[in-house]
């Protein structure tokens, strides 16, 4: 009986060496990529399992993979592989398809700093092509192989700004410059009532605001009679919707809010071109109080210089009834509780050689407590060194950024000539080339070079993905059109001058 077993054993063995090795018909019993789909440059493993095969090939561009189970391949568009398993009993055949994603329809929008679209920019991506913005800003480059570099060049003066390794179709860029013109304006006329009513006793204000996604802006009613102009204010684009808001509160003798004696709100939609808006009336409700508390971080050897509390409307609007200068940590403000608002505090430090830091911590609560408002230290700069000559497209600028985020490389040069922001998640960067879109360094220019550090977005990408992007970190010295709307960080490192090629 062992040695019927045996036999058997040995015959099933022998089996499945000839089905392994060409003594039956050849079959593919698998043939997968992983992943099957890949962006250009990218790479797919390839993997199969054959019985009955001696020879098995890969076409097209691969050849003979006898021996193994798997194999690399880098196609550069979309490619049908077939894989062929010959032996002694015929061949099998089978096959697969790798897609490769050649390119993305980058459609995005272009805003100045002053947060309105800006018609006419020119957008380019090197090897791409250039397009113009339309009136509201936006524009569609096609076929655009992410991670892509893109420039946004101002259509009057020689201002680009660089956004290095973008991923998403639809980027809000900024460009510096001068703010653009405006399509239309508008102004609100109207008179206050009720709170503590007009004439309003000493040591109160009465703030009216008008906020919307397409402008903003913020005016003192007359204390007397309470009669408030908000305007002429710029906008562009279609109608759109906004509100009136008054906020009236006493301070004391460091002009801090003690108290709050009326809110009023009047929801006031824009339409195009109308001038004026005449009986925006408004009545003052009794508003009750909170407190937001906290303290500040500032980074060693700065000294906090100025700190703020804002009430900021969902519509797009806010005031400051708390801004304080050389301010002492901890904090605790008197806030309003408004329906739709939320409250942002900022802080601003410096350090001794000049460098700047500012933080927002926005989306508060009128009664939040424990806020922790953390100033980053700016960057330090590594290289080339200062007055360094001879510097050009090649020459390698490096810092050093004391935490994750983002930078901007600023480039500027002497009046009429490029200035360039580079906005980048590396430690280095090089000035881009842009003869190609008519922009060149000036032989042997004065240039400076300065770091500004984003400590608040993970990436380009997330610097690059809503209105408050980019803009919500810029403080209000740089960014006419700041809104304390989300999370921010914002430090200067010191400036460094260079000679650029004769």
């Amino acid at each position: 009986m062992r040695t019927r077993r045996t036999w058997f054993t040995v015959l099933a063995l022998a089996a499945l060496v000839a089905c392994q090795t060409g003594g039956g018909p050849p079959r593919v019993l698998s043939f997968t990529a992983d992943p099957p789909a890949i962006t250009a440059g990218g790479s797919s493993t390839l993997r199969w399992q054959v019985t009955g095969a001696t020879t098995i090939t890969i076409a097209p561009g691969v050849g003979d993979v006898s021996g193994t189970n798997t194999t690399i391949v880098t196609p550069a568009t979309t490619t049908t592989y077939t894989l062929t398993a010959s032996g002694d009993g015929g061949s099998a055949t089978d096959d697969l398809t790798v897609t490769v994603d050649t390119g993305i329809d980058v459609a995005g929008r272009v805003l100045g700093l002053d947060g309105r679209p800006a018609p006419s920019v020119l957008v380019t991506v090197l090897g791409v092509g250039t397009v113009p913005a339309n009136f509201d800003g936006t524009f569609v480059l096609p076929d655009v192989q992410p991670p892509y570099t893109i420039h946004v060049r101002h259509p009057l003066e020689p201002l680009v700004v660089t956004y290095v390794g973008l991923t998403i179709p639809d980027p809000v860029l900024i460009v510096s410059g001068t703010p653009t013109t405006a399509q239309h304006t508008a102004s609100f006329y109207g008179t206050i009532s009720g709170g503590t009513n007009f004439p309003q006793p000493a040591s109160h204000v009465t703030r009216v605001t008008f906020a919307s996604s397409a402008t903003r802006g913020t005016v003192d009613a007359d204390g007397t009679s309470g009669a408030f102009q908000v305007g002429p204010l710029p906008w562009f684009g279609a109608d759109t919707s906004g509100a009136m808001h008054a906020l009236q509160w006493n301070y004391d003798a460091n002009n801090l809010p003690v108290d709050y004696t009326g809110h009023g709100m009047r929801p006031r939609g824009l339409s195009g071109p109308i001038l004026a808006y005449l009986g925006e009336d408004m009545a003052l409700l009794p508003v009750n109080e909170g407190a937001v508390s906290g303290t500040t971080t500032v980074p060693a050897g700065y000294t906090l210089t100025a700190r703020s509390m804002s009430v900021v409307y969902d519509e797009g609007g806010w005031v400051v009834p708390a801004a304080q200068l050389g301010p002492t940590t901890p904090f605790t403000y008197v806030t309003p509780q408004i329906s739709d608002t939320s409250i942002a505090i900022t802080g601003l430090a410096v350090a001794p050689g000049g460098e700047l830091s500012y933080a927002v911590r926005a989306n508060l609560t009128a009664t939040a407590t424990g806020v922790n408002l953390v100033l980053p230290a700016a960057p330090s700069l590594v290289a080339p060194a200062d007055t360094a000559v001879n510097v050009g497209y090649g020459t390698g600028f490096a810092w050093s950024a004391p935490s994750g985020g983002v930078s901007v490389f600023l480039v500027n040069g002497p009046p009429g000539t490029l200035d360039h922001a580079v906005v980048t998640a590396d430690t280095s960067a090089t000035i881009p080339d842009l003869r190609e879109v008519g922009l060149d360094l000036a032989a042997a220019g004065a240039f400076t070079w300065q770091i500004v550090h984003l400590p608040a977005y993970a990436s380009v990408d997330e610097s690059a993905t809503s209105a408050d992007g980019l803009l919500s970190s810029l403080p209000l010295t740089l960014n006419p059109f700041y809104f304390p709307a989300q999370d921010g960080a914002w430090a200067n490192s010191l400036i460094r001058g260079f000679t650029s090629v004769p």
